[in-house]
């Protein structure tokens, strides 16, 4: 099935943006390292200022499609309803929108399915097992779209420093022993799993959906509560309040109460981040974080 035509172009000015990102960022790199070795001279000087007006020139083309682009997602509400989703995210610029909608044709191409869409962008871990000889520890495949995943890796990094949720999500990793490239993978799952589910719902990106979700579950519990009484339906007994007697008559231990781990998180394929009441997001040490 052929995407609309507005799809298409998006795709067609996303393409051209990114050769003129790297015709700059090579231009730039290449000179960079000639000027060390290249003596000073008058014509030293003209190759270089011909290199600076160059650069310029990459910018300013760079700057006009941005602005195509934008001018092409106004024009569809849909596509519009998107990207300012997208863009309400912390760490989501307008880039990675961008990218995201032309290459997963505004998240209807994989049928809003986040696991096929991490699979896509080469952050989805495959393992191998066989029998009892063959153990292959989950790693992610090479065969991926290189420009995605490359955005996401930015996209992750800005997200752990700018928001709170996906830096506490991100901590939690680093004390349960993982290291850095194999968390900061799982932040870029995490974040494809939010805005796929955003984009679903047609919802924003709200720092306090968890605790807003438990008020309203808690008063739509007291709520039925009181209607049942009104109604004189019979309501149990109330249970003793005593916790000592609320324990088996055998147990002299505390009930352990399990807690799911960012594995087990990340494996259910949902949005939620998991928190914890009393967490806060504490800076983030240099060595966590390459620059």
């Amino acid at each position: 099935k052929e995407p609309p035509k507005i799809l298409s172009d998006l795709r067609e000015l996303f393409q051209y943006r990114q050769r003129l990102v790297q015709d700059k960022v090579a231009n730039t790199l290449r000179w960079k390292i000639k000027k060390e070795n290249l003596e000073k001279s008058s014509v030293t000087g003209f190759v270089v200022r011909k290199n600076q007006e160059m650069i310029k020139h990459y910018e300013k083309q760079i700057k006009q499609v941005d602005d195509k682009i934008q001018e092409l997602i106004k024009s569809d509400e849909k596509l519009l309803a998107t990207y300012k989703i997208l863009k309400s995210v912390k760490g989501i610029g307008p880039v990675n929108a961008s990218c995201l909608i032309v290459f997963t044709e505004n998240f209807a191409k994989y049928d809003y399915d986040p696991r096929k869409i991490a699979c896509q962008c080469g952050i989805a871990p495959f393992g191998q097992e066989s029998g009892t000889s063959v153990h292959v520890t989950p790693h992610v495949h090479y065969m991926a779209n290189k420009t995605i995943k490359a955005l996401l890796t930015q996209a992750a990094l800005a997200a752990v420093r700018f928001n709170p949720l996906i830096c506490r999500y991100y901590i939690r990793l680093l004390d349960a022993g993982k290291i850095h490239p194999v968390a900061l993978n799982n932040v870029k799952n995490k974040l494809i799993h939010i805005m796929t589910a955003m984009v679903k719902n047609g919802t924003e990106f709200d720092e306090n959906y968890e605790s807003r979700r438990k008020t309203k579950t808690a008063l739509n519990t007291e709520s039925s509560t009181v209607s049942t009484n009104e109604k004189g339906i019979d309501t149990p007994a109330e249970q003793p309040t005593d916790a000592v007697s609320q324990l088996p008559e055998n147990s002299n231990q505390d009930t352990p109460m399990h807690i799911d781990s960012p594995q087990e998180s990340m494996a259910t394929g949902h949005a939620h981040i998991p928190l914890k009441g009393s967490e806060s997001c504490r800076p983030i040490e240099k060595s966590h974080i390459p620059i």
